[in-house]
This record gives structure tokens, C-alpha cells and sequence, in this order.
């Protein structure tokens, strides 16, 4: 009797620490919390104003694929992409050559490395984005060409200018947004809009984490403590197949 509670004390204390290690912080990806600004107006009349410059903002133009169409459903036409990615962003493969019809695949988009058509054309994905964050997972990101712009236009893809202003915390980005509501001249455009695409954390990743190596110890002691009253033999006995 004494050995089937030790062994329902083992499992409880594999459950406790399992549930720990569920809590800690999952990786959302460093640009989890970026604020995207739309601009609605066509992009070859949008620059990118200086007021947002002064925020750091990075400017790209979002080519949005016509409903039902199968595939990714955007690209991130960016310039100067080195601005935000760096080889350590890249999962797997490298970024793209300035000039070249490369791409890098974001995340959740499912495509491997090598050739894929977008609107008749074909794009080489040379590399594969580390997860994060909303603006960029389910994307290509490409350097922009004229010609590649065109043929999505061709095809009924429409193009958005967005301006991204990085902030590394939910706290640093409801600064950003609090500035920006107190101050519309920031923006692009009056009908200039900020996309919601990020979540606010349930709890700071202080506590979760907190928490979660509270709830690790606790499982790890309780399987110890159990641990000392079996033998060898008895482990092998009570947890081998059947």
C-alpha cells in the first residue's frame, strides 16, 4: 500500500513539474510587440514622414493576395532589410542578395527553401525566418523590384505602405501608442491607422517564470523525497512495459 502512494506521489510530482515547464514563456518572437501604421494612401505617393523616422520607424509596402487565393497571404516588400534581420533571425539558410528575386519565408508559412510561384512568378525562399512575432510570420519578405510589384498588381494582389515602429515589451508599446494618439501629426496621413495584430500577456513573464520554477522545484523535491524509499529493482518493477 505504502509503495502505491509513493508511486501516485512520483506521478504528482512529474505533473507538477510538467505543468511548470508549460509555464514558462513561450518564444513570441522579438518583434512580437512591433506597431504597425498603416497608410492607406497608394505607396508611390506615401514616404515615410520624418516624425516617424525620429521613432525609429522602418517603412514597407504589404502586397495583400486576393481572397481565395491559396498560398501566403502577403509580402513584405522591404527595403534596406538589414535594418531589421540579421543572420541570427534565420532559422535555416540566409538572408537574401540585394537586387536578386530571393525571399525569406516567415515562420508560419510553411514553405521549405527553394523555388515557389507567387502570381506567376517565381521566388527562390534562400532562407527561413525564426519565429517573430505577428507582422512577419505568415509572410515572404523580399527587397522590392518594380517588376515584381507589378506583375502582383497584374494578378489583384493590393499594395499598403506600413510604417513599423519596434518596441521590445507590451509596455514600451502602449508608450508608442499613447504618443501617437496624443499626437496625430506623428502619423502618415489622417486616415493613417495603427493594425492591432499583438496580444497583452495574461502575466509579465516575471511572474510566469516565477512561477514556473516554484511549480519545477516543488515536482522535483516531491519526486526525490519519493524517490529514496525504492530500490533498483523496484522502479525497474513498477515502470517497465507491460
Amino acid at each position: 500500500m505504502k509503495r502505491a502512494i509513493a508511486v501516485v506521489f512520483l506521478l504528482i510530482g512529474m505533473a507538477i513539474g510538467g505543468l511548470g515547464y508549460a509555464l514558462l514563456p513561450a518564444d513570441h518572437g522579438r518583434y512580437e510587440y512591433v506597431v504597425q501604421v498603416a497608410d492607406p494612401r497608394p505607396p508611390a505617393e506615401s514616404e515615410m514622414p520624418s516624425s516617424l523616422a525620429e521613432l525609429g520607424a522602418v517603412r514597407a509596402v504589404v502586397m495583400h493576395a486576393p481572397e481565395g487565393t491559396s498560398g501566403v497571404p502577403a509580402m513584405l516588400l522591404l527595403p534596406n532589410m538589414s535594418d531589421l534581420f540579421g543572420a541570427e533571425d534565420c532559422g535555416l539558410g540566409r538572408l537574401p542578395s540585394v537586387g536578386e528575386q530571393e525571399a525569406l519565408a516567415g515562420d508560419a508559412t510553411g514553405l521549405t527553401r527553394g523555388p515557389t510561384q507567387v502570381a506567376g512568378q517565381t521566388v527562390e525562399v534562400v532562407g527561413l525566418l525564426q519565429k517573430l512575432g505577428p507582422a512577419f510570420d505568415d509572410r515572404l519578405v523580399m527587397d522590392p523590384s518594380e517588376s515584381f510589384e507589378a506583375a502582383l498588381r497584374e494578378d489583384g494582389w493590393e499594395a499598403e505602405a506600413r510604417y513599423f515602429v519596434l518596441a521590445e515589451t507590451w509596455r514600451e508599446r502602449g508608450e508608442v501608442l499613447a504618443r501617437l494618439e496624443a499626437e496625430p501629426d506623428l502619423l502618415p496621413s489622417p486616415e493613417a491607422h495603427v493594425v492591432g495584430t499583438s496580444r497583452a500577456p495574461v502575466v509579465s513573464p516575471l511572474v510566469r517564470v516565477i512561477l514556473a520554477v516554484a511549480l519545477i522545484c516543488t515536482g522535483v523535491v516531491t519526486i526525490a523525497i519519493q524517490l529514496r524509499g525504492f530500490s533498483r529493482q523496484d522502479l525497474e518493477r513498477r515502470f517497465r512495459r507491460e
